[in-house]
């Protein structure tokens, strides 16, 4: 029996896209806010329209910004987002549909069928602006005011031409489809993030100086479910290479020289470190460490036999 083998035909993600995922992805649990978004969201909903929300992201994708902006329709309602001090902004795409129902329900109608959509009138256009700024408000709040989201409605854009501005037509952008569905009625949303943006306000890194308290708490108490576990761990503070000739040349009181690097000990000038071998897998040297004002002082001591 011969066989044929099967090529696969997959997009290639480079890593770079993998990356902006991964930060928008982790943005909300990193933070510890994910649970407090989502009920901000759901409470202010709910408070203003009178009707409970649920979200459920559909579909994900990566593109150029200009592949998203060919996709709006001629009269879309597209609401531009910020988030200070950040420069970049989110674009946010709202179903007419569900913008007319809030409408409607704002105004205190009932809107016992979905309405025709149609481009909003400034009177319109106004009442969604003041559901937007009123549950980003509830968000901040149910976030114990972090400003991490502390999201602003900039402006509205109602024709593609107005959205094209918000980035240049080849930046990386991805996209996230989520369905609403509001009592009876369902429609979309879709969220567009820049990778400048991405880059600035969601990467998981703190900046020089930078404490993120919550998210440290988060991590520490993920950890803790682990704490059984045991675990090696050895943080890398210098690499050489040595060949087999030099090794063999080396005598007592050689001195193996470490571009750069700033080493310390946590409660004096005294320690024990294991010498890694290549990427530390295979073996390994215990050692006793002394530091002194200008140099890291290492005694090799035997074989690491392990833990």
């Amino acid at each position: 029996m011969t066989s044929k083998p099967y090529k696969l035909k997959l997009k290639k993600v480079s890593r770079k896209e993998q990356r902006m995922l991964e930060a928008v992805y982790s943005y909300l649990p990193d933070t510890g806010m994910r649970e407090g978004f989502m009920e901000g969201l759901r409470q202010g909903i709910a408070d203003e329209i009178g009707e409970a929300i649920s979200l459920r992201l559909e579909a994900v994708t990566q593109g150029p910004f200009s592949e998203f902006i060919d996709r709006l329709p001629h009269h879309p309602i597209v609401a531009i987002v910020g988030l200070a001090p950040y420069s970049a902004k989110i674009v946010c795409e709202i179903d007419p549909v569900l913008a007319m129902l809030a409408v409607e329900r704002l105004l205190g109608g009932q809107a016992k069928s979905l309405p025709e959509p149609r481009p909003l009138s400034e009177t319109e256009q106004g009442v969604v602006q003041y559901l937007i700024a009123k549950l980003f408000l509830k968000i901040h709040g149910s976030c114990k005011g972090d400003e991490r989201v502390h999201f602003r409605f900039e402006r509205f854009a109602l024709s593609p031409d107005e959205v094209t501005g918000v980035a240049k037509d080849d930046t990386p952008c991805a996209l996230f489809a989520y369905r609403a569905d509001i009592g009876r009625h369902a429609g979309f949303v879709r969220l567009i993030f820049p990778d400048p943006f991405v880059l600035k306000a969601m990467l998981e890194v703190e900046a020089p100086g930078e404490t993120r308290v919550v998210e440290r708490e988060r991590l520490m108490g993920a950890l803790e479910r682990y704490s059984y576990v045991r675990a090696t761990v050895w943080a890398e503070a210098g690499r050489t290479s040595v060949r087999p000739a030099d090794l063999g040349q080396l005598e007592e009181g050689d001195v193996v020289m470490l571009e750069g690097g700033d080493l310390a000990l946590s409660g004096g000038s005294l320690g024990r470190v294991v010498l890694r071998i290549g990427q530390g897998l295979g073996a390994g040297l215990d050692a006793d460490v002394t530091l002194d004002k200008k140099r890291a002082h290492a005694c090799i001591r035997g074989i690491h036999r392990g833990d």
